[in-house]
Formats: C-alpha cells, structure tokens, sequence
C-alpha cells in the first residue's frame, strides 16, 4: 500500500510534466511561427517582466504552506487565508510598482504599446494564477497529489 502510494505520487507528476513540456514545446514552435521573431521577443520581454513579479508575489509562501500544514493539518483554514491574502498584498505592492516601470520605460526605453498591454493583462493573470499555486501548495500538503 505505501509502494503504491510512493509510486503514484512519483510517477504521475513526472508524467504530467512531461506530457505538459511536450504541449508547452508545440505550443512555442507555432507561435513563433505566427508571430515572427520581433513579435515573439517582445512576448517573452512581457514573460519576464511577468515572471519577476510572479516571484515576487509568491514570495516563499508555496513552500511555507507545504511546510506548516503538513506539521498540522487543522492549521490548514489559517494558513491558506493568510497565505491568500498576502499574496494579495504583495500583488497590490506589485501594481504601482509596475506602473512606474511601464511609465519610465515607455518614455526613455521606446516599450511598444502592444507589449506593455500584454505586460498588464499578465499581471492582471497573476491573481488567479497565484491562487491556483495556493491550493495547489495546499494540496501537496496533504499528500494527495
């Protein structure tokens, strides 16, 4: 039964990724295809930008959900609203901060309009997807994955 279990909760994430970095792989090689290399540069110019705010507003608190739920399950309420609205928080940091940038560099740097609406609605996309990480930390806390 614990074989089972070990087994299972190796194998299926390491499938799923795999299964995930083959669609991931496909989906990249058609959209540089449609968009053309200029296009697709200043998509992944707004993915990094994204990608350092994602850091930021996640901040340690995956690992520290995983962590202290897996100690003590009836913490598990506490610890997911709190996690949520410190995400939240730091995403409302975020905002302003990302704001001044997209300003500064808009004006001194020539961002393509274009790019900095996709920025925006990225980090618009942050809410749901910093969301989706704490349930998903939630989860692994308790082992169900």
């Amino acid at each position: 039964k614990v074989a089972r279990r070990i087994a299972k909760n190796s194998l299926t994430p390491m499938a799923t990724s795999l299964i995930n970095k083959a669609i991931d792989f496909a989906f990249a090689a058609l959209m540089l295809r449609i968009l053309g290399p200029t296009l697709a540069g200043r998509y992944y110019f707004a993915i990094v930008i994204i990608g350092y705010l994602d850091i930021f507003t996640n901040f340690g608190l995956n690992l520290l959900l995983i962590r202290e739920v897996a100690k003590d399950r009836a913490q598990a309420n506490r610890y997911l609203g709190n996690t949520t609205a410190l995400r939240l928080i730091l995403w409302l940091i975020a905002l302003p901060a990302l704001g001044v940038f997209l300003v500064i560099w808009r004006r001194l740097g020539n961002l393509p309009e274009d790019t900095a609406w996709a920025i925006v609605l990225l980090m618009l996309a942050l809410i749901p997807s910093n969301l989706a990480a704490t349930f998903s930390s939630l989860f692994n806390a308790f082992e169900q994955m």
